[in-house]
């Protein structure tokens, strides 16, 4: 597999995969290093316009910088255009409920953490990246977990409700959606966090497909993020 110039020196596999814990069957996209060994892994929690390109192609930079990145489809293939505006979008993940969602993240959870699989570490430990409105369900999956690390990127944030947990927010202090004061009294619950304010930034910074793209923030958030992943999650047994 081939490695484009900037987008990291793994060469990767990736597309889209089904996951099955049980009786269960759900649909992800999932990229993840093309060499042998058990690869640090993370869950994708997508924003409300689902598994995009977008979303898709940051799996795959993370994974060609040595993490394996997961991302379930909780649309099951009929995701709101991107061109949808917000409300729709919002309109449409909300009418899939909470527990779907938290749910689908939770199966993805299970399957990655099974002992027998042979590409993941997530047994010992997985992180959560929350993008958006996916940020609420990755807390509740890592929340509290031996080895888990999360980090959060322009997602909406809990008053009051701690996290154990290595965390990193991304944010934009201009985002019209978080707004930058609730990221700051957050702190307070996040003893172990780490917050990264970029100025002059909105919303989905990391979307090359939505008005609010930062070419610049979204480089140096993806730098960050795949450096905390690596050094937060576990590569086996301690």
């Amino acid at each position: 597999m081939s490695v484009l110039k900037g987008e990291g020196k793994v060469p990767i596999l990736y597309g889209t995969t089904s996951v099955s814990v049980g009786p269960v069957i759900r649909t992800a996209y999932l990229a993840r290093p093309d060499l042998a060994g058990e690869w640090p892994t993370v869950i994708v929690a997508a924003p409300v316009w689902g598994v995009t390109p977008a979303v898709k192609d940051l799996c795959r930079r993370l994974a060609r910088r040595g993490l394996a990145a997961i991302a379930p489809d909780v649309y099951d293939g009929e995701r709101p255009a991107r061109s949808a505006d917000r409300e729709a979008a919002e309109s449409a993940h909300g009418a899939l409920g909470d527990e779907r969602v938290s749910g689908d993240i939770e199966i993805v959870a299970s399957f990655v953490t099974n002992p027998a699989g042979f590409w993941s570490s997530a047994e010992y430990g997985f992180g959560v990246l929350g993008l958006g409105a996916g940020g609420p369900h990755a807390l509740r999956a890592v929340r509290d977990g031996a080895g888990a690390a999360i980090c959060l990127a322009y997602s909406p944030l809990a008053a009051g409700v701690p996290v154990a947990v290595p965390l990193l927010g991304i944010y934009g202090r201009d985002d019209d959606v978080v707004p930058v004061d609730d990221v700051l009294a957050y702190r307070a619950v996040a003893p172990h966090g780490e917050f990264v304010i970029y100025e002059g930034v909105g919303h989905d910074f990391l979307d090359d497909s939505a008005d609010g793209y930062a070419p610049g923030a979204a480089a140096d958030a993806l730098e960050r993020m795949t450096e905390f992943f690596l050094k937060e999650l576990p590569e086996g047994p301690e």
